[in-house]
C-alpha cells in the first residue's frame, strides 16, 4: 500500500460496512489520523496511527423500569492490515484473536444513563490493503 483515501481504507479492511458509512464517521470526528480530526479525503499511509472512538451508552433498567449502573465489556476486533497501539480505559488487548476488551464490572460500572468513550489506537501495517 502507498496512500489511499481514509474512507475508502477503512472500508476496505471491513470497520465500516459501506463506503457512505466510512465517510460520516470521518465527517463526524468518529476517526482521528496521527492526533487529527480528518476529512474522508485524506490520504493515510504505513504508519499512521488510526484512533477510533467507540461510544458505549448504558442504558440499562431494573425490572421496574429504573435506569441502573449496569456491568458492560465491550470488544473490538482489530482490523487487518492494522497493529495494535493502544486502548483507554484499560483496553485489554488480545494479540492471538486480535481484539480488545474492556470491562466495566463491579465498582468500574457504567452509571445509570451515562455513556463512556473509548479510544483504540492502532498502526497502519505495509500489509494494508486500500483497493
Amino acid at each position: 500500500m502507498t496512500e489511499v483515501r481514509i474512507d475508502k481504507y477503512l472500508w476496505s479492511i471491513r470497520v465500516f460496512k459501506t463506503r457512505s458509512e466510512a465517510t460520516d464517521a470521518c465527517k463526524g470526528g468518529k476517526v482521528r489520523v496521527n492526533g487529527n480530526d480528518i476529512k474522508p479525503s485524506r490520504d493515510v499511509k504505513v504508519g499512521d496511527v488510526l484512533t477510533y472512538r467507540i461510544r458505549v451508552q448504558n442504558d440499562a433498567v431494573d425490572n421496574s423500569g429504573r435506569p441502573v449502573a449496569a456491568d458492560v465489556t465491550v470488544t473490538d476486533i482489530i482490523p487487518t492490515g492494522t497493529t495494535f497501539k493502544s486502548a483507554s480505559h484499560d483496553g485489554n488487548y488480545d494479540a492471538t484473536n486480535r481484539t480488545v476488551t474492556w470491562n466495566f464490572t463491579g465498582d468500574k460500572k457504567i452509571a445509570a444513563n451515562a455513556s463512556v468513550v473509548l479510544t483504540l489506537e492502532v498502526y497502519v501495517d505495509a500489509s494494508a490493503k486500500g483497493t
